[in-house]
C-alpha cells in the first residue's frame, strides 16, 4: 500500500511503518511513561527492602543469620516475583489500551483509515507492546536483581558467581513472560474489544484463580491444573535453583521448557481467535453506542444533555429523590451486558470451586466432633469463592461508577440531579444492592449444592451444618457489603475503570499477598524485619476471617518475634474502616471537582 504525505514523496506502506507510529505513539504517552518509572523505582525498593531482610548485616562476633548459597537462591526469587508484579499489571494496561483502548475512545476508525489492513495494525501494535513490555520486564529484573545483590554486598555477604548467572537468567525469563501476557491481554482486548474484561480477566486468572484452587494443593488433579495456569509458567521462566552445583532454571513442578510450551499453547489457543475477529468483524466503537433510554429519569438525562446551550433550563416535571435515581441506576446497571456477564462469572465461582472441596475434601476434625468437622467443611466450601466475587464487586463499581466518566454519560446525570449528594448516594447504594444481589442468590444456590454432594458421599445434612452454612452466608455478606462500598468509593475517587480494578486488585490480592511472604521469609530465618508482614493485618482482605468458622482468638496479640495476631472481629473491623474512609473522601471530594470525562 502506498501513502502520500502533505509535503512530502509517496512511500509505501509497511508493517515497520506501523510498528513505528504505534511506538512514537505509546512514548509519547505521559501515563506510559509514568508507569515505566513506578515500575522500576518499585523494582529497586524490592530488592532494597528484600535484602535487608534476607541478608542481615553481619554481627559484631562476625556470624550472620542470612541463608546459604542454596538460601540466597529463594531470596533473589523471592525479590524477582515480587518484582514481576509490576512488570506484570503494566504489560496488562498495556495490552488493555492497546486495541481495547482505542475502541473505547472511538479512535479505531481512524487507524484503520491511516492502516486499512487490519492484520498489519494488529501484527504492529503486538511488535510495539511486546517489545515495549520485554525491555521494561528486562530493566525491571535487572533493577530489582541488581538493587538486591548491591546491597548485599554493603550488608557484607558474598555474591556467588551462581548467582550472578541465576539473576541474569531470571531477568530473561521475567522479560519473556511479561512480554507473552501482553501478547495475550492485547489479543483478549482486539477480541472482545472491551478494555475491563482485557483488565479484569488476566488478573483474575493470574492472582485469583491460584488462591482459589488452594483446596487442591497436594492432589494430583491440583498439580495438573496448576502447571496448566499461565501464572505458574510466568513464574518458573525466572525462577531458579542450585542442583549438583548449577543453575537450573525452572520451579521443582514445571522446568522451563514446559513453560514455553504452556504459555504457546495460551497464545495458540486465543491469538489466532482475536486475529480472525478482528479482521473479520465490523467496527463499532464502544463510546460511540448511545445508551437507550429506559426510564423517565434517564430520558430527563438524555434530554438535559442535548438541550442547546442558548436555551431557558426546564425542570423536570417532578421532584429529583435519591428513590427515583436509584431506579434509574438499577435500570440502568442491570441494562450492561458487561453486568450480566459478571452475574454468570460470580455464579460458576461460587459454584464451582466450593463444589471442588464438597466432592473431594476429607473432613478434619482437629479435635472436634465429626458434627462441627462437616458443619467447618461445609462453612469453608460456601465461602470459597467469595475471594474472587469481592474482586468482581470492583469491577461492578468501576463499570457503574467509574464507566460513566469514561463513556461521557456522568455529566448528564448530573446536570439532571443539581444535588450532587444524591447521585453519589444512589450510586453507591445501587452499587452495594446490585453487588448482593449477585452474592445472596449465588452462595444460596451452592449451598444447596453443596449439601447435596455432601449427603451423596454419606455425609447427610444436620440441623447444625445448615445452621453454620446460613451463619457463613450472612457474615460472608457483611464482608462483601464493606467491600462493595470501598470498591464504589475508589471508584468515584478514581473516575477511571482500570485504575479502580487495579486498586481494588492491589488491595484485595496483590497487597496481602507480597506482605504476607516478605514476613514469611524474615521470620523464617529470624530477621528483626519480621512484623513487616503486620501491614497485612491492616488491608480488607483481612475482614475475610470474619465468615470462617469461629477461632477462639484475642483481639489483638504479639508473639515473641513481634507478629500480630487478630481475631475476627479485627478484621472486619479493619474492612468497615476501610469502606468508611473510601466513601466519606469519594462525598466531601466529589462536590468540589468539576464532572470531567476522559
Amino acid at each position: 500500500m502506498t501513502v502520500t504525505t502533505p509535503g512530502r514523496r509517496s512511500y509505501r506502506l509497511t508493517l515497520p511503518h506501523v510498528a513505528h507510529a504505534s511506538l512514537r505513539g505509546f512514548l509519547g504517552g505521559a501515563t506510559a511513561i509514568w508507569g515505566v518509572i513506578t515500575v522500576l523505582f518499585l523494582a529497586a525498593l524490592i530488592g532494597i527492602v528484600t535484602s535487608l531482610i534476607g541478608f542481615p548485616a553481619r554481627d559484631p562476633d562476625g556470624s550472620t543469620q542470612s541463608p546459604g548459597p542454596a538460601g540466597m537462591f529463594d531470596v533473589l526469587n523471592l525479590a524477582m516475583s515480587f518484582a514481576a508484579i509490576g512488570a506484570q499489571l503494566l504489560a496488562i494496561v498495556v495490552g488493555s489500551d492497546t486495541i481495547a483502548g482505542q475502541f473505547a475512545r472511538g479512535t479505531i476508525r481512524a487507524s484503520l483509515t491511516v492502516v486499512p489492513k487490519r492484520g498489519m495494525l494488529f501484527a504492529a501494535h503486538a511488535l510495539t507492546a511486546c517489545g515495549a513490555v520485554l525491555a521494561v520486564g528486562a530493566g525491571t529484573g535487572l533493577v530489582s536483581g541488581g538493587a538486591l545483590l548491591g546491597c548485599a554486598k554493603l550488608l557484607g555477604r558474598p555474591v556467588p558467581s551462581q548467582i550472578m548467572t541465576a539473576w541474569l537468567t531470571g531477568t530473561g525469563g521475567l522479560a519473556l513472560g511479561a512480554a507473552v501476557l501482553v501478547l495475550l491481554t492485547l489479543a483478549l482486548g482486539a477480541l472482545t474489544r472491551q478494555r475491563l474484561v482485557a483488565v479484569l480477566v488476566p488478573i483474575a486468572v493470574l492472582y485469583v484463580v491460584p488462591i482459589m484452587m488452594a483446596p487442591l494443593a497436594g492432589t494430583g488433579a491440583g498439580l495438573w491444573a496448576s502447571r496448566l495456569l499461565p501464572g505458574t509458567a510466568m513464574t518458573a521462566l525466572f525462577s531458579t535453583r542450585l542442583e549438583d552445583g548449577t543453575v537450573t532454571v525452572g520451579t521443582t513442578d514445571l522446568p522451563y521448557w514446559g513453560a514455553l510450551l504452556v504459555l504457546a499453547a495460551w497464545c495458540a489457543a486465543i491469538v489466532p481467535i482475536a486475529i480472525f475477529s478482528f479482521v473479520r468483524r465490523g467496527v463499532t466503537p464502544t463510546s460511540s453506542r448511545s445508551p437507550r433510554p429506559r426510564s423517565p429519569m434517564q430520558t430527563a438525562f438524555v434530554a438535559a444533555s442535548t438541550t442547546p446551550a442558548t436555551s431557558t433550563y426546564q425542570p423536570a416535571p417532578y421532584r429529583v429523590t435519591v428513590a427515583r435515581l436509584l431506579a434509574s441506576e438499577w435500570r440502568k446497571g442491570w441494562s450492561l451486558p458487561s453486568i450480566r456477564w459478571i452475574v454468570v462469572i460470580a455464579v460458576l465461582i461460587l459454584i464451582g470451586n466450593g463444589a471442588i472441596r464438597a466432592a473431594s475434601g476429607e473432613l478434619t476434625y482437629r479435635g472436634s466432633t465429626p458434627a462441627q468437622a462437616l458443619a467447618n467443611e461445609f462453612s469453608y466450601a460456601i465461602t470459597d469463592g467469595v475471594a474472587g466475587v469481592a474482586l468482581l464487586l470492583g469491577a461492578i463499581a468501576a463499570i457503574l461508577i467509574a464507566g460513566e466518566f469514561h463513556t461521557g454519560t456522568a455529566a448528564t446525570t448530573y446536570i439532571s440531579a443539581p444535588r450532587r449528594w444524591q447521585v453519589v448516594l444512589a450510586k453507591l447504594i445501587n452499587t452495594v444492592l446490585l453487588g448482593m444481589s449477585i452474592a445472596l442468590p449465588g452462595m444460596i444456590l451452592a449451598a444447596v449444592l453443596y449439601a447435596v454432594i455432601y449427603a451423596g458421599r454419606g455425609y447427610p445434612p444436620t440441623a447444625h451444618m445448615l445452621s453454620a452454612g446460613a451463619l457463613t452466608i450472612v457474615k460472608a455478606l457483611v464482608f462483601l457489603l464493606l467491600i462493595a462500598v470501598m470498591s464504589a468509593g475508589i471508584a468515584g475517587l478514581a473516575r477511571r475503570t482500570v485504575s479502580t480494578i487495579l486498586t481494588v486488585a492491589v488491595l484485595l490480592v496483590i497487597g496481602p499477598a507480597l506482605l504476607n511472604a516478605t514476613g514469611g521469609l524474615a521470620k523464617s530465618i529470624n530477621s528483626p524485619l519480621a512484623p513487616i508482614g503486620n501491614l497485612a493485618r491492616f488491608l480488607p482482605l483481612e475482614g475475610a476471617k470474619f465468615y470462617y468458622p469461629s477461632l477462639e482468638m484475642p483481639f489483638i496479640d504479639f508473639d515473641d518475634s513481634g507478629i500480630m495476631h487478630v481475631s475476627a472481629e479485627f478484621g472486619i473491623v479493619v474492612a468497615a474502616l476501610w469502606a468508611l474512609i473510601a466513601a466519606v473522601t469519594w462525598f466531601i471530594t466529589d462536590t468540589r471537582r468539576a464532572i470531567t470525562t476522559h
